[in-house]
Parts: structure tokens; sequence; C-alpha cells
């Protein structure tokens, strides 16, 4: 029997498993990143160990014998599906929780999962592996499948190294940069490349396999809510699946997990199109983000019974329940602005409060007083609601988000609000394209940064001693009435702010604001300015809204928890700096520069990508403002920026 287990991860799933190690007796040891140290899992657990990276294996082993653990579990992410750390933590006489290297090494290769799929007669979606090919051949070689096509990561999922082709001329662009990102978060950019199913379910199977063959199939899930190839909503079962499907789905698994020899916890992934056909996916060789929700609705731990399959339990006679006894919807919290493309928000944590009520279960890595950084994904936890019904679910989820308060960083939970009350998703009529088609559009964007603009000049008027803001605006304080120009630089895009009191009527004020890019306007009346602490609050068409300072950037809280936080806005009075502002490019967000795709003295369009920034393991394009020549350079491959860093600057005057 396992007495101490080294958990090789970070995060809400080294919390996660190591209460459940405490609850077995088992003492959980974890490791932590000099940029984790003041994490739960590093300051909460009593034996926790410092390495430098989460994915030296050397590392990981040394920790291992130095604290005598005698099992390792990988978590998800990082090394969970690296064969070559189960091997090593094998070969040095530990045990790992996990399938063997073997089957680690079959499964979490995309390639092979779909040979392997194939000879179990399981049905797989059109597609083709890859030999180097470039130019005329790549394009002759992938002709059959028909656009659109889908890039796919060989080494791992999430997510990552996924781009979707709906075009020749994309193809090997959008190739290079699959690779590149496969190459960063797996360690191995290897891609292929598939048929992509549009419009369809994502289904999958959550599969438990022990050393004796026994495989047993702990019920499924829907997780077809996805933005960018990554999940935002699960839930268990998977609502309104025939039968039959379900049932093919489970003899796929089975035979799969048979086949592979695989012992411990998989997760078998399929499509399910509108026409009733399902595809095999992949087989995912380690605990799914989203097993939470299995959980729930079995009564079951799954981390447990990855511990005792690792240490021999017989499946047959553990008697562990497959039928789930109620419904449960889990949506991944993270600290990203759907306003800005979903661009990662990192700094402080000022608040971090899920309501704590019955049927409700929230799991998190961080507490309010935390940093979130670029070095990591923007998971900021999973809330899950569980309830005997799938809409008595939906509700009691609904009602949870809706009193979450998250404070210091902009957060996607007004996204998630949205998905959830979409007659779509309640209706059962979604797919996994839909959560993209609830992005913020483009004017909504506009009029959010002009806001933003807007409450920040009135945070720079509104004097911290109480005294009237109008003494600090020379027209108001001159003649008691009329007008003053500001400018706000937000995210890059200079802002005209006219300011302006109509008769004398403090504490009313009025923002007229147009953007001198675009030349939209946009006209607020923003009333009743109060401090508190490094918070102003105000009225907005009777609404309290708030601007934090926070860092090195500000955030503007808007009506149904939206959250706008772009980098630190530059303000001026009159025009000066004007045009300056509108040339200059910066890094936006803190990461490593991945290419540099333009050089000095080059004519660039608006739209171009000038640069690719890599942050919480994701890659964000650098676009071009404007139209003009390139006048200076700051950026250079390899190196790590903080946001609001100048890159380039781009002389619009100097345009062909």
């Amino acid at each position: 029997m396992i007495t101490r287990l080294l958990i090789a991860n970070r995060g809400e799933i080294a919390c996660r498993i190591a209460r459940t190690c405490t609850r077995l007796g088992i003492t959980p040891i974890t490791i932590y990143s000099p940029h984790d140290r003041n994490l739960p899992h590093a300051k909460d657990v009593k034996e926790s160990y410092e390495v430098e990276s989460y994915l030296s294996i050397e590392e990981i082993l040394r920790v291992a014998k130095e604290s005598e653990a005698e099992a390792i579990h990988p978590g998800y992410g990082f090394l969970s599906e690296n064969s070559a750390f189960a091997q090593a933590v094998q070969e040095a006489g530990i045990l790992f929780i996990g399938p063997s290297p073997g089957a680690i090494t079959l499964m979490g290769d995309k390639v092979r999962a779909r040979e392997c799929a194939e000879m179990c007669e399981v049905a797989v979606v059109p597609g083709v592996t890859l030999s180097g090919e470039t130019g005329g051949a790549l394009l002759e070689k992938v002709e059959f499948i028909g656009y659109p096509l889908l890039i796919k990561a060989a080494g791992g999922g999430g997510g990552r190294g996924m781009r979707k082709v709906y075009a020749p001329d994309a193809l090997e662009e959008q190739l290079k940069a699959a690779s590149r990102e496969a190459g960063t978060f797996f360690g191995k950019a290897e891609v292929f490349i598939e048929k992509l199913i549009e419009y369809p379910r994502h289904i999958e199977v959550q599969g438990l396999g022990d050393q004796y063959g026994n495989v047993l199939c702990l019920s499924d899930r829907d997780c077809s809510m996805q933005r960018s190839h990554q999940k935002v909503i699960e839930e268990a079962p998977a609502p309104e699946l025939p039968s039959e499907i379900r049932e093919k789905l489970y003899q796929w698994t089975t035979r799969i997990f048979q086949k592979a020899q695989y012992c411990g916890a998989g997760t078998a992934e399929f499509l399910y199109d509108r026409k009733g056909d399902v595809y095999f996916l992949e087989v995912n060789s380690r605990l799914q983000v989203e097993h939470p929700v299995t959980e729930e609705v079995l009564g079951v731990d799954l981390v447990e019974l990855q511990i005792r399959v690792a240490e021999g339990l017989d499946l047959s006679k553990a008697g562990v329940r497959t039928s789930p006894r109620s419904a449960s919807i889990e949506v991944r919290l993270c600290a990203e602005d759907p306003a800005l493309h979903f661009k990662p928000s990192t700094g402080l944590i000022h608040e971090l409060d899920v309501p704590s009520r019955r049927g409700v279960r929230f799991d998190t890595g961080f507490d309010a007083g935390n940093r979130v950084t670029h070095y990591y994904d923007s998971l900021l936890g999973k809330i899950i609601a569980t309830a005997p019904t799938r809409d008595e679910a939906l509700n009691l989820l609904i009602h949870t988000l809706k009193e979450t308060k998250v404070g210091g960083l902009s957060t996607n939970l007004p996204y998630l609000l949205t998905l959830l009350e979409s007659r779509e998703f309640r209706e059962v009529d979604h797919h996994v394209q839909l959560a993209e088609t609830f992005l913020p559009s483009a004017k909504e964007v506009a009029k959010q940064r002009a806001l933003m603009a807007s409450a920040a000049v009135l945070e720079a008027v509104v004097p911290s001693d109480g005294s009237s803001p109008w003494s600090s605006l020379v027209l108001f304080r001159n003649a008691g009435v009329g007008e003053e120009k500001r400018f706000a630089e937000i995210e890059g895009e200079l802002f005209e702010v006219h300011v302006r009191c109509e008769g004398g009527c403090y504490p009313i004020r009025t923002f007229h604001l147009k953007s001198l890019k675009e030349k939209e306007e946009f006209e607020f009346c923003l009333t009743r300015p109060k401090r508190e602490g490094q918070k102003l609050s105000f009225l907005l068409d009777g609404h309290t809204e708030w601007i934090e300072k926070s860092g090195e950037s500000w955030i503007l809280s808007s009506r149904g928890g939206f959250s706008y936080r772009p980098s630190r806005p530059i303000l001026t009075r009159g025009g000066d700096g004007a045009s300056d502002a509108q040339t200059r490019v910066k890094a936006n967000l803190p990461g490593k520069i991945l290419e540099v795709k333009i050089s000095l003295g080059d004519t660039v369009r608006k739209g171009d990508v000038l640069a690719v920034l890599e942050s919480m393991k994701m890659e964000h394009p650098i676009a071009s403002p404007m139209e003009g020549k390139v006048v200076a350079v700051s950026a250079n491959a390899g190196a790590v920026v903080e946001g609001s860093a100048i890159l380039f600057e781009i002389d619009p005057k100097a345009a062909d």
C-alpha cells in the first residue's frame, strides 16, 4: 500500500490530488517552481520542494528519492502523457499512477492511436500523417481529404497545436504555427492533418482499466462547448445521446483499452455529427481536467481509483458504480478577457469568492493574494454544479456564477454566463463551434474601450480628498461650465475624451468620446463618483460600475460582471503625444517573443502580423494597427517582454 505520494504538477490538480491522498492516509508531497512559491499547492502541503521546471524529469526524480516517495501522480498536462517520464519513474523503482509507458506511447501518439482504433474496427476521421512535405507535395498529399482541414498535435491534446485551415494558401503557415505550439507545449513538434468535421458534438467516455484486462466505462461526458479547440463547459452524462450511440461508444472504448492493455484512467473522445455518425478522435492517457463531473454523477473518486488500480485493484470485484445518479455541469474559470480576444490576464488576485452551497464544488489552485503569471495557463479553477436533473444543475450553476466575485483580474465569467443562458445550450442544440458565435462583436469591444477611456479620465480628475473633480478641469474652474479635451491611450488606440459639465451640475459629468483611429463616437453619462481605496465607483445608466488600479494595469468592471483589463492608460491633456501614440506597437501582455516577421524599413498594411508572442502557453499574433513603414524594431525572437513593452514603431506618413 502506498504511504507517500509525489504529485508532479501544480495548481488546482495538485491540490485536488493532495486532498484525496490526505483522506486515504497517504502523505502528499508537492513540487513548485519559483513562480509558484506562494500558491496553495506549495504552501498548504507540509512537504513541498522547489524545482526549476515541472517538465524536468531529472529534478522530479531527485525530489522523489529525497522525499522517499513510493509513487508519483503526474496530474494532467506537463509530463502526464510522456512515456519517457513513466519509464524513468518505473526504472527508479517508484510506482507510476497511470498507464504503462507502452500504453502512453501508443495512446499519446495520436497517429498510432488512430491506427489502433482502426484495428479495433472503430471509425476514425479521414486524415493523413506527414513526413516533412512542403509546397506542392504537401497540397497534393491532403487533396483527397478536402477542405476544411484540421491540423492536430500528434503528442498531446487540450486544443494546443491545433489549427483550422479553410484554403490551400493558408496551409503551410498554419502548419508551422501548429508544429511550433505543439513543440512548446508537449516537447514534440509532430502534427497530422484530418478532415474538419463541422458542427459535431464532442462526446467522451471515461474509461478505467486494470492489470487483469478488465475495463469499466464510467459514464460519458459532453464537452461540445469549446473555444479555439479548448473545452469551456463540460457535463455528465451527455444529454440526449441515443442509447444505441452510447452503447456503441462504450463498446469501442472497451475494445481500444483492451487492445492497448490499458491500466489506469483514460478518456476516449469521439465526434458525433448531425447525421448520427460517430468518429474516434483520440484517447487521453491521463486524468482529464473535467473529471469532477464524472465523480459527482457517480459518487466516485477517480484519483482514489487511479491509486487503487496502480496498487493492484481488481475492477471486476470492486463494485464501482457506472450508471449516473444525477447531472453535473462544469465551467472553466479562466483569467482572460473576452473583450480582448481572450487575451490572458495576469496580476494580483484581490478577491476570489465562489459561493459555498449544496451541490456546488470549486476546484482551484489559487487564493486571494496570489499572483497569476504568464508562465502557465490561464485556468483559475473549475466551478461544478450537480443536481438531480440537468435543468436543475444548469440553474444552480448560473445562480452561482452570478454571485461569484473575482477581483484584480479580467475573467471569462460573463462569457460563461452567456453560453449557459443561451437557448442552444439549454435545449441541447449545441456543437463544438457554437461557443465561437457568442464572442463579443467589434462594436461591443470598441464601446468597452471607449468606456475604459472615459472612466480612466474620470479616475484622473476625481481627487482623493473628496473635493469636486471639476477643480482639476481648467474650463469648468474658470467659467463654471464648459468642456475640456483629454486623450487616453487604450491598448494602443488613442481616444479623444471631451469632458463636459452642463450648468454646474456636479456631481453629474458627461463624457463624449471619439476614437481617432476608427472615427467612432460614443457618449456616456457617468455620475456620483466615489473613491474606495484604489477603486473608483460611479453610476452608468443607473448601474454601478468601477475602475481600479492593479499594478501595471487598470480594471474596468461593467454590468453583468464584465471586466475589461487593459494596460495602464496613458493620459495626456490636449493633443500632445497623440501622433506618437498612434505609431507605437506594444506587446500588450507579458510573454516570450517566438518570431519577428518583419524588418526595419518594411512597409506593412493594417492587420499584418509583425510578431508572434507566447503567453500562458498560447501563441498571440501582434498585428499592425495601421499602414505605414517600420521605422523602429525593438522586438527580438527569444526575448521575454513585459506587458506594454514597445516592440515596433510605424510611420503612417511613409506608406508607399
